[in-house]
């Protein structure tokens, strides 16, 4: 059990194969030398990490009672004091009737000030509804999209000791070219040749033209614009801590961003003892 008063948690859980789970707990006046996160039963951890400030932290993993994750804090850490654990699992959503559900149960093990869950779709995907289902439960929760995948986030306040919420997400792949093209096989076949000629041909139009952190900005959630240009403030490199502090982002939050980056090849993240040092990738070009 941990010593201290655990102000905040927040829990991402981006659905996909595997499935990616980030938890954050802030806390204060800790004492304890390890922090605990409760698994749920469907879940199989795999490729565990946590993480303080950019510091790792020795993290195990273990079966006693339930399923946990053990990580062990350092001698004498701060007052305010944050700990993210991050693991992924293989894809436990149930297909019913030609769509998938999402349920997680959350028990309290230790009392909380504030308690976040997001639940991220896979891209592509769309919550759903019907006449005797509703898209998610609780109904008491802020949709959204975070560019290209769409999100549901669960905000409680003040939980105690031995409470339990249940979660529940209904969703299913968008079928866009059905609903954009009513028509048949064949028309469908020349407007999708159209597209992909179309395509190849504003390809090579334009990569002719050399990519920059300038060119492709405008391509970019508001989020991943912000982090850049912090980036190129600090002079095209920065640690990721550094992001957190100046960008009021959970710790949660800049991890996947930086992810995405990394993906589309802007970023490149250096792991320097127990910090991460991000650099740009390409030319920053002319910004105005």
């Amino acid at each position: 059990m941990v010593s201290a008063s655990l102000v905040s948690e927040e829990e991402v859980i981006e659905l996909g194969e595997p499935t990616e789970i980030s938890l954050t707990k802030n806390f204060v006046n800790i004492t304890s030398s390890q922090v605990s996160v409760a698994i749920p039963q469907a879940y199989e951890p795999e490729n565990i990490r946590g993480y303080s400030e950019d510091e790792e932290l020795e993290c195990n993993y273990r079966e006693t009672w339930g399923k946990e994750i053990i990580c062990h804090v350092p001698e004498d850490p701060p007052e305010n004091y944050s700990v993210t654990i991050e693991y992924e699992t293989p894809s436990f959503t149930e297909s019913v009737d030609g769509y998938n559900v999402f349920e997680y149960q959350k028990r309290v093990l230790v009392p909380t000030e504030e308690y976040s869950l997001e639940v991220i779709l896979p891209e592509g995907s769309g919550i759903i509804s019907g006449d005797d289902i509703g898209p998610y439960y609780p109904e008491d929760s802020v949709t959204g999209s975070e560019g290209r995948r769409i999100f549901i986030r669960w905000d409680l306040e003040d939980i105690s000791l031995g409470e339990t919420y249940d979660f529940v997400v209904r969703y299913q792949e968008l079928e866009v070219l059905r609903n954009l093209f009513p028509v048949d096989i064949r028309t469908l076949g020349i407007i999708v040749a159209l597209i992909v000629a179309i395509s190849f041909s504003l390809y090579f139009k334009f990569k002719r033209k050399e990519e920059t952190i300038a060119s492709i900005l405008p391509l970019l959630k508001e989020d991943e614009k912000k982090v850049l240009m912090e980036i190129i403030e600090n002079g095209g490199e920065c640690e990721q801590r550094k992001l957190v502090q100046e960008l009021d982002y959970s710790k949660a939050k800049i991890s996947r961003l930086v992810k995405d980056l990394e993906e589309r090849n802007l970023l490149k993240k250096i792991k320097e003892g127990r910090k991460n040092r991000l650099v740009l990738k390409k030319e920053i070009g002319d910004l105005d």
